[in-house]
């Protein structure tokens, strides 16, 4: 089945189609939408009305890719540049040579590619007179897609012809889809690369700093055991429950236990019910009161009951409340001896071991005072020794050392409990 063209009419089938034999007076581009549904947009340009309506009626009932075709049609060069160059998405471009002027078609073929700059648009020249545009010479020197003459398009031609410049055109676009496709992805992927690049920069700064604060924190904290490990005071922490979290070495040291069998563990269950509940009852106070506390506690250290002066203090969590009990205990056990001699020295004769004259004042006062409101009586007997310089000239003050320490305890042995025998001082002693 073949379509041939003549200026006086068209035969189709055998049949002849009559059409007008001068060209149609058109001022406009005649568009016709004959489907809705995504077809393929195909401008028809050429000044032969007969041509427009065979290119209808061939076209008519065409699909590619399951897609119909919607056909645009210019009956000049100039009416279809005007077309072009508004925003459109053809695909095919069928093309007459031969219209206002000899190379309209030509002219207008440059002006898409070189001044449009519609380097996609897939271009068949169907032409009737080949001799004014030579085929080899146009598709050499003219960007075309297909070259024809009207009197070879019958139907089956005209539909390859269409399915190729279709095919093309997809291609084409699919590859520039991927393109264009692939550009956003490289662009998306250098600017995550830069994001990366930016929050790879910001981690290393972080790391970095991390890492100072990790040192300055490890240096601290081992300065800070040092420390802790070095004091002669028994340091600890508990929980609120009163479990050991932490101890010193002298803790452990002291009450000659090891981290294992401390860590986890009460005072109960380390010490005496006694010593325990002593200990926990100022803890109690610490975290009662909410403030450090001072005490003393009688711990066994070593087999002896030692004495010490604590320290403790409540931990505060970032939540205000307390999560820690910190204890620092100090042994004052020589000391307190140290001032138990002391005050033994500044009370008591260092030769008799009676006590001396501060102390017979002192209790000659409260005895005074006491009677007074009881209503009894009090003696006070002084007692000197006769002779007792004759003994140190003959015998030796080591002799008269031994003669008073000799008297004063006989005579600590007459007095009854609450009396005092009490030495002032040489050979005198007195009864209170």
């Amino acid at each position: 089945m073949g379509i041939n063209i003549f200026y006086e009419g068209t035969i189709m089938n055998g049949k002849l189609l009559k059409f007008a034999s001068k060209k149609s007076q058109v001022t406009k581009v005649e568009k016709k939408e004959l489907f809705s549904d995504n077809p393929w947009h195909v401008l028809v340009v050429d000044d032969d009305e007969a041509i427009h309506d065979v290119t209808r009626l061939v076209l008519a009932n065409f699909h590619f890719d399951n897609r119909p075709l919607q056909l645009f049609f210019a009956y000049s060069a100039l009416e279809a540049r005007e077309l072009l160059e508004q925003p459109n998405d053809f695909s095919i471009l069928l093309l007459d040579v031969v219209m206002e002027t000899d190379h309209a078609g030509l002219d207008l073929v440059s002006h898409i590619r070189n001044v449009i700059k519609n380097q996609f648009l897939r271009i068949i020249l169907r032409t009737g007179q080949p001799g004014q545009a030579p085929e080899l010479s146009v598709i050499v020197d003219y960007d075309i897609n297909d070259y024809r003459t009207k009197t070879e398009l019958t139907t089956e031609k005209m539909y390859s012809c269409i399915t190729a410049a279709l095919r093309s055109y997809r291609d084409i676009n699919t590859i520039r889809e991927l393109a264009a496709d692939r550009e956003k992805l490289q662009n998306k992927v250098e600017q995550r690369n830069a994001e990366l690049e930016k929050i790879n920069s910001h981690l290393k700064h972080e790391i970095e700093e991390r890492v100072v604060v990790e040192n300055l924190l490890a240096s601290t904290n081992d300065k800070l055991e040092s420390i802790i490990n070095n004091s002669t005071a028994l340091i600890s922490l508990k929980d609120t429950s009163g479990r050991y979290d932490l101890v010193n070495k002298m803790f452990t040291l002291s009450l000659d236990v090891k981290d294992d069998n401390i860590i986890g563990k009460t005072d109960h269950d380390i010490f005496s019910n006694e010593t325990a509940n002593m200990i926990r009852a100022n803890d109690l106070k610490v975290l009662n009161l909410g403030q450090a506390i001072q005490c003393e506690e009688i711990l066994p250290t070593q087999g002896e009951e030692n004495f010490y002066l604590c320290v403790k203090f409540p931990l505060y969590d970032s939540e205000g409340a307390i999560y820690r009990i910190c204890s620092i205990c100090t042994d004052i056990t020589e000391r307190l001896a140290a001032q138990n001699k002391a005050l033994h020295l500044a009370q008591y004769d260092s030769l008799t071991g009676l006590p001396n004259r501060l102390l017979f004042l002192d209790r000659l006062a409260q005895s005074l005072s006491k009677n007074q409101w009881d209503k009894h009586h009090l003696s006070v007997m002084f007692i000197d020794l006769d002779r007792f310089k004759l003994i140190n000239d003959t015998l030796g003050h080591d002799v008269g050392d031994q003669l008073l320490i000799s008297v004063a305890q006989r005579l600590d042995l007459l007095v009854r409990d609450g009396d005092s025998v009490c030495r002032l001082g040489g050979m005198n002693l007195q009864f209170c």
